[in-house]
């Protein structure tokens, strides 16, 4: 068994090619799931694989969050502590890839699975993994300690505590916060504008149609969908925090400095005068999907 092999003899049999994932072994994925949409098996076939490139279908999260960019183990595999686990970079190519099926490719009895077992898990390990966990826990920190008037400030900022420079920790810490702001950056970058968020088109009907959107189509203060944003799902509520690194935005931004004060009704009124011109002097421009630059000035496209 397992644990009366040597370091060695683990060591070996994890990384000898031998398992074949092809569909002839274990008549391929089940028609109509998840795991069926894009397996990574289809990458895998005319070659052996070993144990330790294999994931688990037996854990709770792990083969839901990478199915398509790992190798799934073959169907009526026993559990195993050697499987291998999905790294961010699994997991962010997971994303992606879903957002190319689209809406198409995902049969519609299968929303409420993807919903809860694909598009949870993914924003969950995002959450609680770096480069995104200790932001996050920063970002926590901040709002608890400030004010009402100073939180106010970061709303609708989609970078919020991406500079993390700790003086008391030196060179090193800066350098190591340094490092893990470029990863964030990079992540976000390839999520922001990945449809991976599963939102009902109705939203007092979880069970009904939905559709993928981007991070970065979903806005913080619409309470029904106004395409091309759309308002935030129920179930994403838990993940604002994170949501908002990857590029979720209020449909209003407000000018630098303009956010007024909230005990004088005036400066309120202001503040909003300042956002609804920002939103008809800007808003096309921010939230277009193409700029088409011309002699005679530009065009906002908007699908």
């Amino acid at each position: 068994s397992w644990p009366d092999l040597s370091n060695e003899g683990q060591a070996a049999l994890l990384c000898e090619p031998f398992v074949s994932v092809a569909a002839e072994i274990d008549g391929g994925e089940q028609p109509e799931t998840l795991f069926a949409i894009r397996p990574c098996r289809n990458q895998c076939s005319g070659r052996l694989v070993s144990l330790q490139e294999l994931v688990s279908r037996s854990h709770p999260s792990d083969p839901f969050i990478c199915w398509t960019s790992l190798p799934l183990c073959p169907r009526g595999f026993p559990p195993f502590p050697g499987y291998k686990r999905p790294s961010l970079e699994h997991v962010v190519a997971h994303a992606r890839a879903l957002g190319e099926v689209g809406e198409a490719g995902i049969p519609a009895h299968l929303w409420a699975e993807f919903r809860d077992c694909v598009v949870s898990p993914i924003c969950r390990f995002l959450a609680e993994n770096e480069p995104f966990r200790d932001a996050l826990l920063v970002s926590a920190e901040n709002e608890s300690s400030s004010s009402p008037a100073e939180g106010n400030s970061s709303i609708g900022d989609s970078t919020g505590f991406l500079d993390i420079d700790d003086a008391s920790g030196g060179a090193t810490a800066s350098r190591r916060a340094g490092v893990t702001t470029t990863a964030r950056s990079r992540v976000c970058v390839q999520l922001r504008r990945a449809k991976f968020l599963a939102v009902p088109l109705d939203p007092g009907n979880d069970m009904g149609p939905h559709t993928l959107v981007a991070p970065w189509r979903i806005s913080l203060i619409l309470k029904e969908h106004r395409p091309p944003m759309f308002a935030l799902p129920q179930y994403l509520l838990e993940y604002v925090p994170l949501l908002k690194l990857l590029g979720v935005r209020d449909a209003l931004e407000l000018p630098d400095g303009a956010g007024g004060s909230s005990s004088d009704p005036t400066d309120t009124l202001r503040a909003a005068d300042q956002a609804m011109e920002w939103l008809f002097e800007h808003g096309a421009e921010s939230f277009s999907d193409v700029n088409v630059h011309c002699n005679g000035g530009k065009l906002y496209l908007h699908r």
